[in-house]
């Protein structure tokens, strides 16, 4: 699934590999928004983050 950013509420931005889209209707701001919202609550910041991504490179270099 592609990345997008939100910019000043008025245009969520993907940028894919062959083109870039916009985004700019105010119900498809609105389902990016909770989107956005959805993810960010359950995401790790600071320490927490530094602590899973060190979790993450352990795990995936013990083969």
């Amino acid at each position: 699934m592609p990345g997008f950013s939100v910019y000043d509420d008025a245009r969520v931005h993907y940028e894919l590999v062959s083109t870039g889209v916009d985004v700019t209707e105010p119900d498809e701001l609105a389902l990016h928004d909770k989107a956005f919202n959805a993810l960010s609550s359950v995401a790790c910041y600071g320490d927490a983050a530094k602590d899973l991504i060190t979790k993450a490179l352990v795990f995936w270099s013990n083969d």
